[in-house]
């Protein structure tokens, strides 16, 4: 073939090699672009879903999501991308947000491998190598390695990958995952072209990941460290600078839905839901694998090509964590064990680009006769992943389900009303029920800890004895719980939460119950959200633990003191609600909704205080004597509204450098 033609033909094998890796990715997950509800009802799948759906249904006044947790600010809930692109898909097919979830994360899934091509091909400049590696990682899970893992997902030759997304409802982790290639590939480009243009898309991508999972920040911070240090040695400060700029950037644009607050939040939590310490052999060791990691780039600095440095690099890192943690059980970052997806990327890139060098020693048959077995390997892998996944994206009746069950007669016979709705029902509840509840959250986002302790201290009545349901009964009292479902041992629930299902019997009215699940009533004086009481009733500390409760039983007994005046609680819309009732001095309004600075009050046209009590709630402070009109409204807070003009700063910033950039690039052809 003269060489003319064979370089056109060259030329078409890139889109050839996508092609191929999204269409077989496309034949194991296929089912999943067209299921609405799998069997799947233990993941975490059901929150994305209510969330997308509250998108939908409430879209523009978004700020305020009102089902959980007493309700929180929207960035609370969730990183948000991936549930406005499923509210976006849905929106425009005109389908449930459960369908439009299963083909979004389905799509990011065939999409990932691709991507990881395009990084490895781009930046190696080696096109099959490129490919081999996307390849393997469409086929094989090195984190079987682990005995952990390979004990959960039961053999050698299942998709880990699959699993997690699938079975545990780890969209937004394999979201990040799949489009974290794509963003390092265009980090390199910028630093390596010092183009607007890759700059700017380099941006967008750094501020799309982390807006869709935390721990893209983590893999986003290794990857760019690593890009920037092998980069040769005149430029390798000057690209960690560029990089790092673009990254700030790219945090201020996003600061909004991810503030400095929230941040603090999800750090916090992150490390006391996982009993996360700085202890002295946590950094020890932590040093020790950066010392490692500065070894290996020492020992690697001879290499010729920098993508080979990059994937062993990148695999030593992120083998180090999940494993350090599994064999070692010593965690050099919060929750460690997640990474072990990183872990899959990493060592697949590592060991198609080292064996390239191997094999570069062995004679051009040894070479082929290793292909063909790889090949063959990756053959009956492709089998073994569509088997596995015809067995685990099975679509299911979801009416039939005890979660649906359960939160169908809720929302038809208890509208309006908050209810503790325990178990997997919980996570599901707010797909299929507008009613707020108790819980349902996830808990790094959490803005109130204390929430998350009483809920704990409802189902585990730890330490409580024999006055375990008294303070349960308490704390669904003091949040405003009107209702509480109990699954119980024999409910069809995975998660079955309470120690002891029983303990409301003879002491809560039951409303329902079907097969092993039941529904209590929790009685009160009022179904509002508001309440007058004495000043000196209001909870003014953080109780200890779930059984200080000293303060708490003064508070709900004050509510439910009919000495005092009813008060009447309507939203109005989203992020205002109105508050009609009689006030007089030395009295506060109590509200059961979550306290956030930027919660703004007035009291018969004149600014009231707001302040948070002890258990996270809004206390009014209206200075009234006798009628009393009460307008609350949500308008974000001084921070939210500076981030906002920060964002809104960095876009035209980068607008204006575009536009003077276009301008003197035409002066200069002039």
């Amino acid at each position: 073939m003269p060489t003319g033609q064979r370089h056109s033909s060259l030329r078409w094998l890139p889109y050839l090699y996508a092609f191929l890796l999204f269409a077989v990715n496309f034949v194991i997950a296929r089912r999943l672009f067209s299921t609405e509800f799998t069997q799947h009802t233990s993941s975490n799948e059901g929150s994305f879903m209510a969330i997308s759906r509250f998108l939908v249904d409430r879209w523009p006044d978004v700020r305020w999501f009102p089902f959980w947790l007493n309700g929180v600010p929207f960035e609370n809930t969730y990183s948000p991308l991936l549930q406005v692109i499923d509210a976006i898909v849905a929106k425009a097919a005109h389908c449930s947000t459960a369908l439009a979830f299963h083909a979004v994360i389905a799509f990011f899934y065939c999409l990932g491998p691709v991507c990881l091509f395009l990084f490895a091909w781009k930046s190696s400049k080696l096109l099959h190598a490129g490919f081999l590696s996307a390849l393997l990682y469409s086929l094989f899970s090195p984190s079987l390695l682990l005995p952990a893992v390979r004990h959960d997902i039961g053999s050698w030759h299942n998709a880990r990958r699959l699993q997690t997304l699938v079975h545990y409802g780890e969209g937004g982790h394999n979201v990040v995952l799949s489009l974290l290639p794509l963003a390092l590939l265009c980090a390199y480009l910028a630093v390596t072209r010092r183009n607007f243009v890759w700059c700017a898309t380099t941006g967008v991508l750094f501020a799309a990941l982390v807006l869709t999972n935390a721990f893209a920040a983590v893999d986003l911070a290794v990857g760019i460290v690593l890009i920037a240090i092998l980069q040769p040695p005149g430029s390798r400060l000057r690209s960690l600078a560029l990089l790092a700029g673009i990254g700030a950037a790219a945090y201020l644009w996003i600061s909004p839905m991810l503030t400095p607050d929230l941040v603090r939040t999800i750090h916090t939590n992150s490390m006391l839901l996982g009993g996360y310490r700085y202890t002295p052999l946590v950094v020890g060791t932590g040093l020790l694998v950066l010392a490692g990691a500065f070894a290996l780039w020492c020992l690697t600095r001879n290499w010729a090509n920098w993508f080979d440095r990059f994937a062993v690099l990148f695999a030593y890192v992120f083998v180090a964590v999940p494993v350090l943690a599994h064999f070692a059980k010593i965690a050099i970052l919060p929750q460690p064990e997640r990474y072990h997806l990183e872990m899959e990327m990493g060592l697949c890139l590592a060991f198609v680009f080292g064996a390239r060098h191997l094999l570069a020693l062995v004679r051009a048959r040894a070479r082929a006769a290793a292909m063909a077995l790889f090949l063959a390997f990756l053959a009956w892998q492709a089998l073994c992943y569509r088997d596995y996944a015809a067995g685990l994206i099975q679509s299911i009746d979801i009416t039939r389900t005890i979660q649906y069950k359960t939160a169908s007669w809720i929302d038809a016979n208890l509208k309006g009303l908050r209810t503790m709705v325990s178990g997997d029902t919980s996570t599901w509840f707010n797909v299929f029920s507008d009613n707020p509840q108790l819980g349902g959250e996830h808990e790094p986002f959490s803005p109130n800890l204390m929430a998350d302790i009483a809920v704990y201290t409802i189902y585990t009545g730890e330490n409580a004895g024999d006055r375990d349901a008294e303070y349960s009964v308490l704390w669904l009292k003091a949040y405003g719980c009107h209702a509480i479902s109990v699954p119980g041992p024999r409910s069809r629930e995975d998660y079955r939460p309470f120690r002891n299902p029983r303990k409301f019997d003879g002491v809560l009215p039951l409303l329902w119950h079907d097969e092993d699940d039941s529904i209590y009533a929790v009685p009160q004086r009022s179904h509002s959200l508001a309440h007058v009481i004495p000043a000196d009733a209001d909870v003014t500390r953080p109780p200890i633990h779930g059984l200080d409760t000293s303060q708490v039983a003064r508070f709900v007994a004050a509510m439910e003191n009919p000495a005092l005046p009813l008060a009447d609680f309507s939203w109005q819309w989203g992020t205002r609600a109105r508050i009609s009732t009689q006030a007089h001095p030395g009295q506060v309004v109590a509200v059961q909704v979550s306290y956030d600075r930027g919660w703004v009050a007035t009291a018969n046209g004149r600014p009231a205080a707001v302040t948070r009590d002890g258990i996270g709630l809004i206390t009014l402070h209206p200075s009234c004597d006798g009628r009393c009109e009460i307008e609350l409204s949500f308008d974000g807070g001084a921070q939210r509204k500076t981030c906002l003009g920060l964002s809104a700063l960095v876009m035209f910033g980068v607008a204006a450098a575009g536009t003077l950039g276009r301008v003197r690039g035409r002066r200069f052809a002039v």
